[in-house]
């Protein structure tokens, strides 16, 4: 796995300040929409292994504080001097 693979594209512009807020609110109906989290059913995330619901919910809170703090530090940056 590599996270050079999934970084955003460097065209993405000022548009996905936008979407931010519909992406956490579509995760937040993702999740309430699954009446039990804790299954038996695995996906393999490339470095922690294989996850339940549950564990794949308790990551994205972290994974989207992440791209809210990259964002903050975009918009806190200079004109063309922000590296995230």
């Amino acid at each position: 796995a590599s996270t050079a693979a999934v970084k955003p594209s460097a065209s993405a512009g000022p548009e996905m300040l936008e979407k931010f807020p519909a992406s956490c609110e579509a995760v937040e109906s993702a999740v309430a929409a699954i009446p039990d989290l804790r299954t038996s059913k695995r996906y393999r995330h490339p470095w922690f292994g294989a996850l339940d619901a549950e564990s794949w919910h308790a990551m994205a809170g972290f994974h989207m504080r992440l791209h809210r703090r990259q964002i903050l530090a975009i918009l806190a940056a200079p004109e063309g001097k922000a590296s995230v």
